[in-house]
């Protein structure tokens, strides 16, 4: 049997891909893809376009969750039109946007899967386009869990302000942007092992001659799911062994089927794994609050139930005039051009025009009748 405690793979996942594999990783996509899917269809978006960061330093994570994400919604969104795009170091460095015009062309609706610092340089060319005006985009990013200490050197801490050039247009951008990431009741397991991690740091010192500096003490995420990981290894074991059924140790298969399908309980917290062995992992969607300059929760995904819950907060949405969610469509189409459509400013002027015109012959007509009339008075007397 072959069991990860941090890594995920989209293709392992797969329902009898790897019959002898389990993970009990917090960044499997299943419900990643699930979450997006829904909020998809909640909304009544169907034509998606994805950006994938592909840049030097970027978490490999983002590249498998953007695939998998990729066909998660080509299989399960009807009548669904996706396109994506994969951002390069040249691109970044020329600052070279142009893939911005495809954007235009086909969606209002993009999932992001990379650094802060790409997505800021996106907005802000977004907002130069004029793109963020209208209220018409939504940019959903994804991160794999919260930063450590706000910050994350593979994909930073999402926020928009960081004492650049770039503040004062990203302030107003940001209002379009929406963030994916673990729940709180799956990133409060980091805050209940913190107090030991100083002792296993010494432990490891003591036993294995591995120094760990106490500049480094303060324990992430990477260090929760191995612990964890070993802790439900460890449980399934001892199960396996108090049962006297020793065959199943030594069948993969068989060892690996008793992660299927169950909740095991742990001192951070239950851990359930669905039917194929992946860990179920709850996630919040976060809309950005304008008023606190925060990100807050507005719908919950909960995965065991693969069911959406609505949070106390309402989403601010970009569009100010009604806060309703972007259309997945605007009404005159992507370029503005669908027949038949005449786009409300465009017939201001036409509408003032005509009705100046209509003015001056009315008052041209009555003045004329005025006139007509007089001299028949006049005559008569």
């Amino acid at each position: 049997m072959f069991t990860c405690i941090e890594a995920a793979n989209p293709d392992l996942e797969e329902k009898g891909y790897a019959p002898t594999w389990v993970t009990s990783s917090m960044l499997a996509y299943d419900g990643l893809n699930s979450f997006i899917v829904e909020i998809l269809a909640r909304f009544k978006w169907r034509s998606v376009y994805m950006i994938r960061d592909a840049t030097a330093d970027v978490n490999p994570w983002f590249g498998d969750a953007y695939n998998s994400v990729m066909h998660a919604v080509r299989s399960n969104v009807p009548d669904n039109q996706i396109s994506g795009h994969i951002l390069t170091e040249e691109e970044v460095n020329a600052t070279d946007f142009r893939f911005l015009q495809k954007l235009q062309e086909t969606s209002r609706i993009v999932l992001y899967f990379g650094n802060t610092a790409r997505l800021r340089l996106i907005a802000h060319e977004m907002f130069k386009r004029g793109m963020m005006a209208s209220g018409e985009y939504v940019v959903i990013a994804v991160e794999p869990y919260p930063s450590d200490n706000m910050t994350h050197g593979s994909w930073g801490d999402f926020q928009w302000e960081q004492g650049d050039s770039l503040d004062a247009d990203l302030e107003f951008a940001w209002r379009s942007i929406m963030l994916i990431t673990l729940a709180e009741s799956e990133s409060e397991r980091k805050t209940f092992f913190a107090p030991r991690f100083p002792v296993w740091a010494n432990m490891s010192k003591d036993f294995y001659g591995f120094d760990i500096p106490s500049s480094s003490f303060e324990i992430n995420f990477s260090q929760v799911m191995a612990y964890e990981g070993m802790l439900i290894f460890l449980k399934i074991l001892e199960e396996t062994i108090q049962e006297g059924d020793l065959s199943d140790i030594t069948d993969g298969r068989s060892f690996a089927q008793r992660f299927h399908n169950r909740t095991i309980e742990l001192p951070s917290g239950n851990v359930t794994f669905s039917k194929q062995g992946n860990r179920y992992m709850d996630l919040l969607l976060r809309d950005w609050a304008v008023s606190t300059q925060s990100w807050k929760p507005v719908l919950k995904f909960v995965s065991v139930t693969r069911s959406v819950i609505p949070l106390n907060d309402i989403i601010d949405w970009p569009n100010t005039t009604r806060n309703t969610p972007p259309l997945n469509e605007p009404l005159c189409g992507y370029t503005g051009a669908a027949a038949g459509c005449i786009k409300k400013l465009d017939i201001l002027p036409f509408v003032a025009g005509v009705t100046a015109l209509a003015i001056a012959i009315l008052a041209g007509i009555g003045g004329f009748a005025y006139s007509e009339g007089q001299q028949q008075r006049d005559g008569g007397s």
